[in-house]
């Protein structure tokens, strides 16, 4: 990963030529499982829409997919990342610059990391007291003993103020990306500034406009992702076909839009809003590294500080620079390299997701199960639920106050795009119905994955 020192902690990896350019929108078309993987990745209560897939500049109709009224369907090229030919250059060369005073940049796969600057810290001084009691000759004498702790913190609106006036970077004067606002912490420098220190790469936020993208779309990228590493000239060839042997490309997808899903999207999306909400970088303190990618894949080194992790393994096998890795295909390949070096291409326990092992496969991905509800109601291809848990008030007097109560209360302060509930979504801790005389300690909303 890059850090404080480029020179030493920076491992350069390259992307292998890419083979001959295809017609994408032809391949996807013809793979049916690519179609059904996206029809259940769109599938939500609502009306029936029609799409178009564009080829050579005329629309060619296809089947209708149910989903949300007036979700927008995108074509396959995205500008952005395909029209940008530094995320598949081999030797991909990298560039310092100075922008303006104090603005200085180095360039990856043309996105950037800052370089943070002398004035970008911010010191302060915290004074706290203690006590000590003495004996004099008069009795006891209590003093103040004074203890001086100095903090040093990164400044990110200094930083951004540096920045958005610059062209490229202009659109950092947008209000999402002031962390210091309620909500924007994963959405710009999502970096803790504990962490901050002269002479460190820092990833710049990317536009919002050209991070975010469809589910579709990611569908799209996952489905050439596995026909490039099934290849023979991949280094992941044998497992890749060894895994489509017993598990459909259809279910690979949908398990890698649940994941991409769990970590860059809202929660509650019914498949409407798009990955890339959240910044597609992350600084993780307790491993001293960065996570990069609509998956966060950590870029961390073994626990001897030397050899590579799992995550970076993969990607100096595939031969992927930080930010070449955030193309959705790279991203998607580095996903799969991933588990093949977690497990030593043992996947069978790993794909596809089912109700009996999506626990611990979110806690062998994210270290801890904590956050396996998020994946659960991102994964389509089952019928999870989304609990919620609460304690049962004192001054509930009876199931059906306790029923209504949560039902208020709950869709009062639920986030705008949560499902409302009501009755029937209050349960106990088993996910039963609540039908007993007995109030229980612990009740639970149930929101359907669906």
């Amino acid at each position: 990963m890059w850090s404080n020192n480029y020179q030493n902690n920076h491992i350069p990896t390259w992307t292998e030529d890419i083979n001959k350019k295809t017609n994408k929108v032809k391949d996807f078309l013809k793979k049916k499982s690519v179609q059904a993987a996206i029809v259940l990745a769109l599938a939500g209560a609502g009306t029936f829409a029609e799409y178009q897939i564009f080829k050579d500049k005329e629309p060619i109709k296809i089947e209708q997919l149910k989903d949300l009224k007036g979700y927008p369907f995108e074509k396959h090229h995205l500008a952005f990342w395909d029209d940008n030919k530094d995320f598949s250059t081999k030797n991909l060369p990298l560039e310092r610059e100075t922008l303006a005073p104090g603005v200085n940049i180095i360039r990856d796969a043309g996105l950037t990391f800052y370089i943070v600057q002398p004035e970008d810290i911010k010191t302060t001084k915290e004074t706290t007291y203690t006590t000590k009691t003495t004996k004099t000759k008069h009795g006891k004498k209590t003093v103040k003993i004074p203890h001086t702790t100095i903090h040093k913190v990164g400044d990110f609106e200094k930083m951004r103020n540096k920045l958005m006036q610059t062209p490229d970077f202009s659109y950092l004067k947008d209000s999402e990306y002031d962390r210091s606002q309620p909500g924007n912490k994963t959405k710009s420098f999502n970096v803790p500034k504990e962490n901050v220190i002269i002479g460190m790469y820092i990833p710049i936020p990317l536009d919002h406009k050209v991070r975010e993208i469809s589910p579709q779309d990611f569908a799209n990228y996952c489905h050439d992702a596995l026909k490039e590493m099934k290849s023979d000239s991949s280094v992941y060839s044998k497992d890749i076909k060894k895994l489509l042997t017993r598990t459909s490309e259809k279910e690979i997808i949908i398990d890698m839009l649940a994941f991409a899903r769990s970590e860059t999207a809202s929660e509650y999306t019914n498949f409407v809003q798009p990955l890339g909400d959240v910044e597609l970088h992350r600084r993780e303190p307790a491993f001293k590294a960065f996570s990069f990618t609509y998956f966060h894949i950590l870029m961390e080194k073994n626990s001897d500080g030397k050899t590579a992790g799992p995550w970076l393994e993969a990607r100096i096998k595939l031969w992927l620079t930080e930010w070449q890795c955030y193309h959705p295909k790279n991203a998607a390949k580095l996903f799969l390299a991933y588990w093949i070096e977690k497990t030593h291409g043992h996947l069978d326990n790993i794909f596809p997701l089912t109700k009996n092992n999506i626990k611990n496969v979110w806690t062998k991905y994210n270290g801890s199960s904590t956050y396996v509800d998020k994946l659960q109601p991102n994964y389509v291809n089952s019928k999870f639920h989304h609990m919620y848990t609460y304690k049962t008030p004192k001054w509930i007097t009876s199931n059906d106050k306790l029923k209504k109560t949560v039902v208020e209360q709950f869709n009062k302060n639920k986030a705008a795009n949560c499902p409302t509930i009501d009755e029937d979504d209050v349960v106990n801790k088993w996910g039963k119905k609540i039908s007993w005389h007995i109030i229980p300690d612990i009740i639970c909303v149930c929101l359907s994955s669906k």
